[in-house]
Parts: C-alpha cells; sequence; structure tokens
C-alpha cells in the first residue's frame, strides 16, 4: 500500500469487474479504499 492522500492514507485497490449482470451494462472499474482491505484482512486473522 501506499499513501494517497488524505482519502486514501492506506493506498488503494483498483478491480475490472468485467462485465456487469444486472442491469446489464458494460465494464467498469472499482476502487477499494486500502483501509477496508486492511479491516478484512485482520478479520480473518
Amino acid at each position: 500500500s501506499y499513501d494517497l492522500g488524505p482519502q486514501y492514507p492506506n493506498g488503494l485497490l483498483v478491480v475490472q469487474d468485467g462485465r456487469n449482470v444486472m442491469p446489464a451494462a458494460p465494464q467498469n472499474f472499482k476502487i477499494i479504499d486500502g483501509n477496508k482491505i486492511a479491516q478484512f484482512i485482520q478479520q480473518r486473522r
């Protein structure tokens, strides 16, 4: 992770969803806050 300023101090993850099924729509990108990823990892330990 890398500090990207006050909005994303623990970085972020960008993923491409490939396609949207419901409703059918073009693919796009999702941005996930690094804090949420860290919390998820801590919950699984």
